[in-house]
């Protein structure tokens, strides 16, 4: 089923849509699908159906990667299939595909693998059989940085062909597009992602030194939003044993914003997203068992990723906790006179010009911290433990006022690390769970592990 090119299309798709599944459901057709369908379409025939698509297919290759697109299709377990991989054969051109081909010694594949590793069906064009054969030589990985790369480009002349319908202004170029970075950090979530640091990395287990490195790297598995070090396993001094029975862990995903799920801490490092192998770490006093992971992909070869939570850390002379901070996140806490309002079923709970407005690079929202004396319901302590690694502990709150009770609603952060002085002894509540408003307009509720 092919998406109408111009014009109010929303209704003819939709009785197209239920005619192909009248069709599927008088068994005269096996699967159906829909092409070049964006979010909105498939909202639109969704709709009215509850049959989603068996299939989506999409102009994918290296060079136009509809990442957030695709996150969706995967959402609605919805299949993509690629077509077009090497984009009319004109991404051969590219002068970074060019060298990323010598280093894997395939040109073809090597954009047919890369459609592969995204998780889609590749639909490569050819009616010469030396060319079907060639383009089934798939059996290689491309490494997660290389898949980045590929993932990046963004600009590549197609000649005489074009990229974009027959009525594109843009007919016959492929043209530079900006990238929204908070689409382009989430449109790598699916891959293994590592960053080299030159901190001083010490881990400890009930007191003896297990590793002591300056090669340490940030790991993030697939979906994780927060890394893991990996410290090179000629720098690790305990014992290591492969885990007896492999571990038992389940993922947890949650929504973070309009991106895909996301693995937080709350997902325990044994539930792994990438091929490798547990290992249990031992010293003269401790034993942490699966607290290790070696990792099999090559650009990992010989490092282990450790389990934050089961070991003692210290960067440099400082210790660290929560999880390691992730160099492309940071907190920036400004003070601002914007009129804050919190409610709940119409009753105000906290009210406050004088707020600190506390913004995180990942986070799809700011935080707003109130004075004490702006908080109009009795804060009595909460049950509920969380830390952050840029901000520190958190001491929570549960709301009471009339007949209204919220448990662990806000939280405060008594003794902040160095990023959050600003915020110290100060109130915020979970807009997540809440009415907010800001100048007296009301702010959407966000999507967020806390939801």
């Amino acid at each position: 089923m092919e998406r109408l090119p111009r014009g109010d299309y929303a209704e003819g798709n939709r009785q197209a849509w239920r005619a192909l599944k009248d069709a599927h459901r008088a068994g005269k057709t096996r699967s159906i699908g829909v092409s070049n369908f964006q979010r909105s379409d498939l909202k639109n025939i969704l709709s009215t159906s509850s049959v989603v698509p068996h299939v989506n297919q999409l102009l994918v290759h290296a060079g136009n990667t509809p990442s957030e697109l695709m996150a969706y299709c995967q959402s609605k377990q919805i299949l993509v299939q690629a077509y077009s991989p090497i984009a009319h054969g004109a991404i051969l051109g590219n002068a970074e595909v060019q060298s990323m081909a010598g280093k894997y010694g395939v040109s073809v594949p090597l954009c047919i693998r890369y459609t592969l590793q995204l998780g889609t069906v590749s639909l490569p064009k050819t009616a010469n059989p030396d060319h079907m054969r060639s383009n089934a030589e798939v059996d290689f990985v491309i490494s997660a940085a290389d898949m980045a790369a590929l993932r990046d480009l963004r600009a590549q002349d197609y000649g005489e062909l074009d990229l974009f319908s027959s009525t594109s202004p843009h007919r016959g170029r492929m043209v530079p597009m900006a990238t929204a970075m908070f689409r382009q950090m989430s449109s790598v979530l699916g891959s293994l992602r590592y960053q080299p640091t030159l901190k001083h990395v010490r881990v400890y287990l009930a007191g003896d030194l297990v590793a002591d490195t300056t090669q340490a790297r940030l790991v993030w598995e697939p979906k994780r939003v927060v890394p893991s070090y990996a410290v090179p396993e000629a720098d690790v001094l305990a014992g290591l044993t492969a885990a007896a029975v492999p571990p038992v862990a389940a993922e947890n995903p949650l929504p973070l914003g309009e991106g895909p799920p996301i693995l937080d801490p709350s997902t325990p490092f044994a539930a792994h997203t990438a091929g490798g192998t547990s290992m249990t770490v031992v010293t003269d006093r401790g034993r942490a068992e699966h607290a290790a992971f070696r990792p099999s992909d090559p650009d990992l070869d010989g490092y282990l990723v450790l389990d934050f939570d089961a070991f003692g850390w210290l960067e440099e002379d400082e210790p660290i906790i929560g999880h390691p901070r992730d160099p492309y996140s940071r907190v920036d806490v400004r003070r601002s006179s914007r009129l804050v309002r919190v409610e709940h079923d119409g009753v105000v709970l906290a009210e406050s010009s004088r707020p600190q407005v506390l913004f995180e690079s990942s986070f799809p929202m700011a935080r707003f911290y109130l004075p004490r004396d702006d908080v109009r319901v009795r804060l009595t302590p909460g049950t509920a433990r969380t830390t952050c690694a840029y901000k520190g502990h958190a001491t929570h709150y549960d709301a009471a006022g009339g007949d209204i009770v919220l448990s662990n609603i806000a939280w405060s952060y008594e003794e902040p690390l160095s990023d959050a002085t600003q915020v110290q002894g100060m109130i915020s509540f979970y807009q997540e769970r809440l009415d907010l408003f800001v100048d007296d307009i009301s702010v959407p509720r966000p999507r967020t592990p806390w939801s």
